[in-house]
């Protein structure tokens, strides 16, 4: 006893002597700076980093909507991760704390898509009718919801109405991170009744075709492990894998800002790997400047000669817009005529990659089966007319000719 006295005055004695430096008050935890600093790292795809201030911020006893959101936020990260088990525990937890109606349909069409990745009908049909009571008003809710009832019409062969379902969706937005069934059969159906009904529809772009500069969306410097380019002959056309319906500039700049982050900080690229990136609004961005070797399409072997374009979206999930296809249309036929790149060497990621040993579903499914549409586009365009030299049209009095500068950047 006498030696614990001894001890705490110790403690007190020389925290005092040691001045502001030393602390014996905690400060209470703040909910609201764990869940900012958890989006933060989420946007950084540090996952597990969110995952550790998610809990720090449920430890804090919130309780009801706002407790639900966390839960939700919590649920989506290890559901990201691959950790079903944990992602029900918490989707559960957030069904339970929720109180508006759009998220209770939310977490009610989680569960059910957790439902059908386990195999677990029961559950699916379960959570399905409560979101399907619930109404969502959101149209990603909407369709999901679509998506989730045409499943379980296609396990009871009641293909009618699954169809009739599949009638109401925009697109295919979340369906295949959804895992609504097991069986590749249900998934060419889903694609054979909202992708191939939907033949694309190709406008003419203008004369000329214009480009985002790297300064106009706070391009990194180009590191120093790079190759020139050498005499351009093929081009290859990508997705970024990246869902996203949005059209603002704002918005594409941070998507072009984290890939090029990914590539240089986490794959130790010497910049973002295409050389153009089209967003949703049919903007086109610089990437990688056009004198320097890509690093997209497998090794630097097949990169060697190849313009990498990708389009901003997630084409095994969403159509590319009209604006984009327009945009990747102009791209090309610019390209191939002033290059003098034939049309046959327009290629899909997944074709080249292959010829290296590699596999990937880029450009996604959407974007695959409108290539041949497009090429077969560009070769009439080509035959019509020489290869373009007229300038270029400016976009805001920021755009750049494509034929590029051929300097260092």
């Amino acid at each position: 006893m006498q030696a614990w006295a001894a001890w705490r005055w110790f403690a007190v004695f020389g925290s005092l002597a040691l001045g502001a430096c030393v602390s014996v008050e905690v400060p209470p935890s703040n909910p609201q700076t764990h869940l900012e600093v958890a989006r933060d790292l989420r946007r950084q795809e540090d996952v597990r980093g969110a995952i550790a201030q998610y809990r720090l911020a449920l430890g804090s006893g919130l309780v009801g909507e706002r407790r639900a959101q966390i839960e939700g936020e919590l649920a989506d990260c290890f559901r990201e991760l691959g950790n079903d088990s944990e992602a029900r525990e918490h989707y559960t937890r957030a069904l339970r704390n929720a109180r508006s109606p759009q998220r209770r349909a939310e977490y009610s069409l989680a569960l059910a898509e957790l439902g059908f990745a386990e195999g677990n009908l029961g559950s699916a049909s379960y959570y399905l009718t409560e979101a399907e009571r619930l109404s969502p008003t959101d149209p990603g809710l909407r369709d999901r919801l679509q998506f989730g009832l045409a499943a379980l019409a296609y396990e009871k062969r009641a293909l009618k109405t699954a169809r009739s379902h599949l009638d109401r969706v925009r697109g295919l937005e979340g369906f295949r991170t959804a895992s609504l069934s097991r069986s590749r059969a249900f998934h060419d159906f889903v694609y054979r009744s909202v992708v191939e009904s939907t033949p694309p529809r190709i406008e003419s772009p203008t004369a000329a075709v214009s480009w985002l500069p790297r300064r106009s969306w706070g391009a990194r410097a180009l590191g120093a492990n790079h190759d020139r380019m050498e005499k351009i002959w093929r081009i290859t056309v990508h997705h970024t894998a990246m869902l996203t319906w949005e059209t603002t500039r704002a918005a594409s700049i941070d998507a072009l800002q984290r890939i090029q982050r990914n590539h240089q900080v986490t794959n130790g690229w010497a910049d973002i790997g295409y050389h153009f990136l089209i967003d949703r609004a049919g903007r086109i961005w610089e990437g990688r400047q056009l004198n320097v070797q890509g690093a997209h399409a497998g090794n630097s072997e097949v990169n060697r000669g190849n313009i990498g374009i990708a389009l901003l979206g997630n084409f095994d999930a969403q159509k590319p817009s009209t604006e984009q296809l327009q945009s990747l249309r102009g791209l090309l036929v610019r390209f191939c005529g002033e290059y003098g790149v034939p049309a046959n060497n327009i290629i899909g990621h997944q074709r080249i990659a292959s010829t290296v040993g590699k596999t990937t579903d880029c450009p996604g499914d959407q974007l695959r089966v409108i290539l041949p549409t497009l090429i077969r586009d560009v070769r009439t365009a080509l035959s019509k007319q020489a290869p373009s030299t007229a300038s270029p049209v400016q976009l805001a009095g920021t755009a750049t000719s494509l034929a590029g500068p051929v300097g260092p950047h």
